[in-house]
Formats: structure tokens, C-alpha cells, sequence
């Protein structure tokens, strides 16, 4: 139980707003050349239980999540965990209402392997170094960080029930602070760590000097089980099965780590296998592809078999397959591309087939305020608006998690249903062998009509005889911002609330026998059966900002400068007051926040 005091002044403000986004620019990111022949000149017929097409081993419904750098943890959870940023909770209570279990949040990246503990550090994170280089290639800074990170967590944790995933130094294996940051970690979040990710892209240390040229796969072997035995001895003697690894990304590929000897030595500690994978990077030259490479089924499925012996090697041993860390482009993004609502397209497709290719999760990562491909953006501090920012690639967190959402378990399964075109798929969720919903994905890159796709389908004859459906969709797939699920939409600039009436629609099925038209670009969620159905319509809580004596203040993203409120976003004007105090709508399924006296707002663990 997290008790915070309620703010003294009642006050109002609307979102802060601040420059609008970048026109597209065609010349530098074409758009790709839509289907020939046409999506709509022909009736897709899709057999939701094809007999010669297993389905994935069990899903949970958070598949999709989130990985944050170290360096920049604190722009995004805030710097006093008595007032976190409460935009950042309400994008992942977005998430926890539709999955009905709270995301991953994975913290590590290249950070953690510079990072160094110190409990009585003033402030979050010290900085040293860092920034860019002549090309715009990040540079990996050093980093001190105190107790104060934990003390985030924790609130994190009991206000979205947020699934931790922490990256453990491994560059500096011998460090004495290790294993007293292990323990106040433990303290902080408890049960709610899903695992302690070792080492971050090991096969690149000799690479960055971190390690000698010598620097083998027998010697990261015989560092990683030294590290993990102290940590096994000074705080998880009674349960040893804590660790995630090998987390390559370059030069060595999982299954060679793990047929080399990580299988055979260290099974007993291993929580799941972790992997590092982006389609393509930016770090040493120029993209390759724009948009046409990531609106294109080829791609995808090349890109989710990246490693399917180390896959099957985990299903085998009955360890979770985490892909740790992925967005569209290592090092920063693909400008004009990773910003848009090819993204979206990109991240729910290539997640559905990773899912059917048996990940248990797929963490989307999240760097500083120069990175295209982030989630979403807090501001930076040296700018004058307070506003958040949502990238339309957020929206496949919360399509995702409602696609998965099991009516009878905590887990779904997933088939690929061989759409067998280029740019648009469709993939059956099921419990068992029952399909429960389906996801079309149309991926054609602007709103022809001629594009738009005609899907049929047969639902069980004893079963309904209509279906539910929402749609998440976009003018043209270079759209940043005039996005909508279902009606609803974050807009821009945000708090992490959605905007406007849900919308989700009703197809009549003669006979049971469903034509479903799917616009171009977009994504259509459908609901198949009437316990898939229940759950269609989604009601959330939305966090508040604390009040202060001067009624013109809200605390901004870093959760401890105050700032004037700015101008309105979309029409949405957020009223009351208390930290992370909850306007409770009619049927919340996530009800963690409870107003227990005028003087307090105490928020339910």
C-alpha cells in the first residue's frame, strides 16, 4: 500500500502541445507501390483451422512490452518516485486494462554495461560522456545511479503491475557493487522480477574494447556462470533459476552460445533465453530499406526466423524465448519511416509472427530524446513545452495485448493463416485449437479503395452468427500523428489516455459465413466468439497529475520541475488533482486507485 499525500489546490490544465510533426517527405521515403493486382480484386477465403498448420506454443497476452536504456530511465518514470510521471503510467495502464496482466519492462541496453551502483548517490543517474559522434551514432556513457531507480520501480510496479526485466552489469564482472544493487532490487520490486538479463551484446565487447580481440565464446561462458554463482550465492541460494542470457545481437548467434555450453552448464539457473535483434541497423552506414522493406511479408517472416534453432532449443529445455530487445533500426531509426504508421503495421505483423514462431516476449526499445523509433517521448529537458509524445508505433502495445488476451487462461496461441501476399497478412488467436479472434493486417500504403482487402470466413456452426471488430488505421502509412483505434485516438502530443467514444463495430454472418472488408492501411482486431466479445469494449483509469499551491504548475515528465501548463491537445482538458489519482470510468477493469480521504489518495497493491 502506497500512500500519497493529495495536492492542497484543486486546479485544472490541459495537455501542453508544442510544435506539430514534420511533414512527410516522399522524396527522401517514397511511399511503396501498392498491390498489383489490387488487394480488392479479389475475396480472400481464410480457413481459421488449417489442418497442416500448427499453432504456437501458449502466448502470454504482454508478448509485446517495453525496453528502456539505463542512461535515460529517469526522463521516462520521473525523478522522485513520490510523484512518478504519471503520463508514463497511463501509457502502460493502457496496456495492463487490454492484456489483463501488467507489461514487461525491461532496463538495461549498452548502458548497463557502464553503469555502476552507488545506494547513496544524490539523484537517479550521474552521467559521463555519451552524446554523438560525427556520423549520429550514439555514444554509450558512463553511468553512477543510486537506490532512487528501484524506489521508480516499485512504484511502477504497484500502480500497472509491471513486470520487471533488470540488465546486470557484466562488462565490470567482478564489481563488489553488484550484488548489494541485486539486493536492494529484490527488496524494491520482489516477485514482480521476471528475470536479471546478464550482459548486453557480449559478441561486441571485444569490439568495444571491452574485452581483448582473444575474447572467446568459452571465456563469456566461464565470466557469465562466475557472475551469476556470486549473485546465486549472496541473494537466490534457496531459488537459483533467476538469469536470462545470452542477449547477442552481432557476432555470435544464440545457438552457438548455447550448444557450446550454456545449455549443458547452466540450465539450472537460466529463467528464459534472451536474444538482440532489429531488422536492420544503422550504427556502421545508411538504411538500407525504407518503407517498402518493412510493409513487406517477406521481410517479416525472414526477420522472426533470425535464429530457429535457438528458438526450438528453448521450447525444448521449457524456457520463455525473449526477444530483449527490437524496434525497426539499431542506432536511432529510420527517419520518416520509424516515425510513422509504418511502424505500427511493422511492430503488431512482425510480433504476431514471432509469437507463431514461439517468442514469449518481444521487448520494443526506448532510448534518449534524439531516437526515431522511441515509443513515446517525454520532453527533453532544455525545450519549453511539457508535452509527451506518442509514436504510432505505441499503438501495437495495446493492439496487441487485446488480440492476446485469453477469455479462459493467462495465455492464447497463434497461427499464421498463409495469406501468401506481399504486403498484407492475417493470423488466428486461439484457445486450444478454438479460434477466438482474428488479426488482418492490410499493409497497402495509402487509403485507396481499390486496396481495400475482402476477407470471408466461416464461424462454427453452432457458434455466433455475427462478430465484433475494431480497426486501427491511418490515412497513408507515413502518417505521425492522425491515428485512430476504434475511434480513439492519443493524438500527438499526450498524456497516455485515449481520446474520444470507442468504437467497436458489429458484422452480421449469414449462416455463419463472415465478409469482412479491411481498409487500406490498417489493421482490423475480430472478435469470434461472444466470451472474445466480452472483452471487445475497454475501460481504464487515467492517472493525474499532483496539484501544487500555484494552480498555473503541473509537474512535468521528470516529475519534480514544475511548469506552466500549455495549450490544448485535441480537446482533452484533464480536471482534479493527486498523484496519480485515477478519474475512474464506468467499468474499469483496473481498478488500483481508491480515494480514501480528503487528505490522502491511497493507491491499492
Amino acid at each position: 500500500m502506497l500512500v500519497l499525500q493529495a495536492p492542497l489546490t484543486p486546479y485544472s490544465a490541459s495537455i501542453p502541445s508544442g510544435p506539430p510533426p514534420s511533414a512527410p517527405n516522399r522524396t527522401a521515403q517514397p511511399l511503396p507501390s501498392n498491390p498489383n493486382p489490387a488487394l480488392g480484386s479479389a475475396l480472400f477465403a481464410l480457413d481459421l483451422v488449417p489442418a497442416n498448420v500448427a499453432p504456437s506454443i501458449p502466448i502470454p497476452a504482454n508478448l509485446l512490452g517495453i525496453s528502456i536504456e539505463l542512461s535515460v530511465a529517469d526522463e521516462y518514470f520521473g525523478s522522485d518516485p513520490q510523484t512518478p510521471s504519471y503520463q508514463f503510467l497511463n501509457y502502460l495502464a493502457n496496456i495492463r486494462a487490454r492484456a489483463g496482466v501488467g507489461p514487461i519492462v525491461r532496463i538495461g541496453g549498452n548502458t548497463q554495461d557502464t553503469a555502476e551502483y552507488a545506494s547513496n548517490l544524490d539523484g537517479v543517474i550521474r552521467k559521463v560522456g555519451g552524446g554523438l559522434n560525427a556520423a549520429g551514432i550514439p555514444i554509450t556513457p558512463h553511468l553512477i545511479y543510486s537506490d532512487v531507480i528501484f524506489q521508480s520501480l516499485k512504484t511502477l510496479v504497484n500502480l500497472t503491475d509491471a513486470r520487471i526485466v533488470w540488465g546486470v552489469n557484466m562488462v565490470n564482472n567482478t564489481a563488489d557493487f553488484t550484488l548489494d544493487m541485486v539486493e536492494h532490487l529484490q527488496k524494491s520490486v520482489g516477485d514482480s522480477l521476471e528475470h536479471l538479463l546478464v550482459g548486453n551484446e557480449p559478441d561486441r565487447y571485444a569490439l568495444t574494447g571491452n574485452r581483448p580481440a582473444s575474447y572467446s565464446i568459452d571465456t563469456y561462458l566461464d565470466e557469465w556462470g562466475a557472475l551469476t554463482q556470486s549473485i546465486i550465492n549472496a541473494a537466490y541460494a534457496d531459488d537459483v533459476r533467476q538469469f536470462s542470457a545470452p542477449s547477442v545481437c552481432c557476432s555470435w548467434t544464440t545457438s552457438q552460445i548455447l550448444d557450446a555450453g550454456m545449455r549443458s552448464r547452466f540450465s539450472d539457473r537460466l529463467k528464459a533465453i534472451s536474444a538482440i535483434k532489429y531488422p536492420q541497423s544503422l550504427c556502421q552506414s545508411d538504411a538500407v530499406y525504407g518503407h517498402a522493406g518493412y510493409l513487406n511479408m517477406t521481410n517479416i517472416v525472414n526477420f522472426a526466423m533470425y535464429d530457429v534453432a535457438a528458438v526450438s532449443t528453448a521450447v525444448e529445455m521449457g524456457l520463455p524465448y525473449v526477444l530483449a530487445e527490437t524496434n525497426t533500426a539499431s542506432c536511432v531509426g529510420v527517419a520518416g519511416v520509424s516515425d510513422t504508421f509504418t511502424s505500427a503495421l511493422w511492430a503488431i505483423t512482425a510480433s504476431l509472427e514471432l509469437a507463431y514462431r514461439n517468442h514469449s516476449a518481444v521487448l520494443l526499445h526506448n532510448g534518449g530524446a534524439n531516437v526515431l523509433y522511441n515509443v513515446f517521448h517525454p520532453p527533453t529537458r532544455n525545450t519549453t513545452t511539457t508535452a509527451w509524445r506518442t509514436a504510432p508505433i505505441y499503438y501495437s502495445l495495446i493492439v496487441l495485448a487485446e488480440a492476446l488476451r485469453s477469455t479462459s487462461s493467462d495465455q492464447s496461441r497463434v497461427r499464421n493463416l498463409g495469406l501468401n501476399e506481399t504486403m498484407a497478412a492475417a493470423y488466428g488467436v486461439y484457445e486450444e485449437e478454438t479460434p477466438v479472434k482474428l488479426v488482418l493486417v492490410n499493409m497497402a500504403s495509402s487509403n485507396d479503395q481499390t486496396q481495400v482487402m475482402n476477407v470471408e470466413f466461416d464461424l462454427p456452426a453452432n457458434g455466433n452468427a455475427a462478430v465484433s471488430f475494431k480497426t486501427l488505421t491511418a490515412a497513408s502509412v507515413d502518417e505521425k500523428a492522425n491515428i485512430t483505434w476504434a475511434g480513439q485516438t492519443l493524438s500527438y502530443y499526450s498524456d497516455g489516455t485515449l481520446i474520444g467514444t470507442e468504437d467497436v463495430q458489429t458484422l452480421a454472418c449469414p449462416s455463419q459465413r463472415c465478409t469482412l472488408r479491411v481498409p487500406a492501411p490498417s489493421v482490423v482486431l475480430v472478435f469470434l466468439t461472444q466470451q472474445a466479445q466480452s472483452q471487445a469494449s475497454v475501460s481504464t483509469s487515467a492517472f493525474e497529475p499532483q496539484g501544487t499551491n500555484n494552480r498555473q504548475l503541473i509537474l512535468d515528465s521528470n516529475g519534480s520541475r514544475g511548469n506552466r501548463g500549455g495549450s490544448t491537445s485535441k480537446g482533452s482538458t484533464r480536471r482534479n488533482a493527486g498523484c496519480a489519482r485515477a478519474r475512474a470510468r464506468a467499468g474499469a477493469t483496473l481498478p488500483l486507485l481508491a480515494v480514501l480521504a480528503p487528505l490522502f489518495v491511497s493507491l491499492s497493491v
